[in-house]
């Protein structure tokens, strides 16, 4: 792709950052159990490269998650698939991001204080009212329910952007949800 398309031959490059949905992990509501993590891992970072060493403001999270601080706001790109367990797992494990990734976010989260946040995932977080539709809410409950505990101790606005609907949906949640 890059040797065949006019954009990755611009002298100046515009750095674009990107996180996997689900059919960019391989399947259809891919998670950790697919077998080829390491080759679409290694697909996307080829598709998506990214040098760190020429700039302070972009960080490698866990998996392919990252940290981008401009603006003055913080963008957390989350990594939504390589640790995900299987939708609807009924176990303590249950997880969209891995614990990893997760003390990663709280960690970035409590370092960062007051900025403006936007934290982007590749499945939609809030969906329990439509169970039918993966979802964050719905495909994994006990992990979406630290996730709102952690929303609620965070002292900065959190904006949360998601993809794989194929919709737009705009959505101002009542503080008594957390």
């Amino acid at each position: 792709t890059r040797n065949s398309l006019d954009f990755y031959k611009n002298s100046q490059l515009i750095p674009t950052l990107a996180i996997w949905d689900d059919h960019d992990f391989g399947k259809n509501d891919g998670d950790r159990t697919f077998p080829y993590i390491k080759e679409v891992f290694q697909t996307f970072q080829d598709a998506f490269a990214q040098n760190l060493s020429r700039t302070k403001a972009l960080h490698r999270g866990p998996g392919l998650a990252m940290e981008l601080s401009a603006f003055d706001s913080v963008f957390f790109l989350m990594d939504g698939r390589t640790f995900r367990t299987p939708n609807g797992l009924k176990e303590a494990d249950e997880t969209v991001w891995g614990a990893n990734q997760e003390s990663w976010l709280t960690q970035r989260l409590e370092a960062n204080g007051r900025k403006k946040i936007f934290l982007v995932n590749g499945t939609q977080y809030f969906g329990g009212y439509r169970p039918d539709r993966e979802s964050y809410e719905s495909m994994h409950p006990k992990s979406f329910s630290w996730f709102k505990g952690l929303l609620s101790r965070t002292k900065a606005r959190v904006l949360l952007i998601s993809g794989d609907a194929h919709i737009s949906e705009l959505m101002q949640i009542d503080e008594k949800e957390f």
